[in-house]
């Protein structure tokens, strides 16, 4: 990408340029209705996924994004247990070469996932993970991981821009605790009188 600005007056734009009004904002759900796509049971192999909105990159270090919505439950089929346990999850993922953005179903293995797979043509966030129990004939509650306040899986999304800059803010509270730990440990071994203390200075 070279040099972008948008909105402009009287300027065509494509997608990728329009994402440019979401730099800084992270992925993850939004905390639109309490529930978003929550993963629940449905006592057979298969899972609903309740309304809800996410925010996804379209790359892995990419810059801005897209928004998910569904306004109506979805179902979602898991594969059909094996002998052995095996972890799937659901997720929102965006996949470039098809230009779609959904849920899916996601078929795993004997270990849960590190993390959700994020790369040039793909990202995607995890919803829950599946436990699918070897000779299962259906998902309960229990084999169901929320994972939506994961930030290594999906997170809360949040705007770059709401963010208060709190380097500063730390370094002199650290500064002031470093000041107020040595004022005490002189005065309690009688190195420094109280009034010499430097408790003062270490908050200006």
């Amino acid at each position: 990408m070279t040099q972008k600005a948008y909105p402009l007056d009287d300027t065509n734009y494509l997608a990728e340029d329009v994402r440019l009004f979401h730099v800084a904002r992270t992925p993850g759900i939004f905390n639109a209705t309490g529930s978003d796509l929550q993963v629940s049971a449905t006592g057979r192999m298969a899972v609903d996924v309740k309304p809800g909105y996410a925010f996804l990159l379209t790359a892995k270090g990419g810059v801005g994004g897209i928004t998910y919505g569904s306004n109506a439950t979805e179902g979602l089929t898991i594969s059909t247990a094996e002998s052995t346990t095996r972890y799937d999850y659901i997720a929102v993922r965006y996949t470039k070469d098809t230009n779609k953005c959904a849920l899916v179903s996601v078929k795993g293995s004997g270990s849960k996932p590190s993390e959700p797979v994020r790369t040039a043509s793909v990202y995607e966030i995890i919803l829950a993970i599946v436990r699918v129990r070897a000779n299962a004939s259906e998902i309960s509650a229990e084999d169901i991981e929320d994972t939506r306040l994961n930030q290594t899986y999906c997170g809360l999304v949040i705007d770059g821009t709401d963010r208060i800059p709190t380097a500063g803010y730390d370094a002199q509270f650290t500064d002031f605790m470093n000041r107020t730990k040595t004022n005490y440990e002189e005065i309690s071994k009688g190195m420094i009188p109280m009034e010499n203390a430097d408790i003062d200075s270490a908050t200006a």
